[in-house]
């Protein structure tokens, strides 16, 4: 709520200004000597950023905004100038009432300077330039979920891991208690869900990663799938080298055999910083 009060207070404020500015430039060119060219602002060109102008389709952005979601962006940015600051509150707080308050808003404004070029229709007037402010909103809409913002999981993976953990936690029991698969090849068989496991991951994670390319998302398909093979790696040398050590195939030491978990809660540590 203290979001959605804050958006309107800041939509109100920011439409008197353009109202204001709107009627000093109607009182420049009504003498009709000059011909008013708006140079367009320099923008950040990354698929995460949302440009929301009074011309584009609402349910366009909208649509463009869900589908960012949907292949794994853990936020947007939404930018509004001027008259448009309105069409962007109301953006982002479309997108928070579709997913039920699961997201958060962080509401940032700014000015930004435009320059307006008045071009003299006839020779007796010289070429004139007016730098203006206008004012901006920047608005980030993320995921409140920190944990999977952390550890860089979708729903989907996490569903996959906690049914793995399910079924293998049934063998574990099966195993310490009734003495099934006493072969050495029982711990494997133990274990062999959490690698299928691993298995489905890395599967869903390469779709994610050529979904992502194909939208033009180069960087952040590269970083996500960067960050996706780091982390399955450590989990699976991990569970292969407990794997060995419970059959007796390995006289590495627990802590040896543990040093993979070490080294992914480190870098989950340094990712959590980089995120806040």
């Amino acid at each position: 709520m203290a979001e959605e009060h804050k958006l309107q207070c800041i939509n109100k404020i920011k439409s008197e200004k353009i109202n204001v500015q709107h009627n000093i430039t109607k009182t420049l060119l009504s003498s009709g000597n000059y011909m008013l060219r708006k140079r367009q602002p320099r923008l950040i060109r990354e698929k995460r950023d949302i440009y929301v102008t009074k011309k584009t389709d609402f349910k366009a952005q909208l649509k463009k905004c869900e589908k960012l979601f949907n292949i794994g962006i853990s936020e947007i940015i939404i930018h509004g100038l001027g008259a448009a600051i309105k069409r962007a509150c109301n953006l982002a707080l479309q997108l928070k009432e579709i997913h039920h308050n699961s997201l958060d808003l962080d509401i940032k404004t700014s000015t930004e300077e435009l320059i307006d070029d008045f071009e003299p229709l006839n020779d007796d007037y010289d070429y004139e330039m007016k730098i203006r402010r206008n004012s901006a909103i920047h608005i980030r809409v993320f995921r409140k979920e920190a944990m999977v913002h952390w550890l860089g999981l979708t729903i989907f993976e996490i569903w996959i891991n906690l049914v793995s953990l399910t079924i293998f936690t049934i063998l574990l029991a099966l195993k310490l208690d009734d003495n099934y698969f006493l072969e050495q090849a029982g711990w494997w068989v133990v274990f062999s869900p959490l690698f299928i496991a691993d298995g489905f991951n890395t599967y869903f994670c390469a779709i994610i990663f050529i979904r992502m390319h194909m939208e033009g998302m180069i960087q952040v398909a590269i970083l996500r799938a960067l960050w996706s093979l780091i982390s399955l790696l450590l989990i699976f040398v991990f569970k292969y080298l407990l794997c060995k050590k419970l059959s007796g195939q390995s006289a590495l030491e627990y802590s040896e055999v543990l040093s993979p978990v070490f080294i992914l809660l480190q870098l989950i540590a340094v990712r959590a910083c980089q995120l806040h």
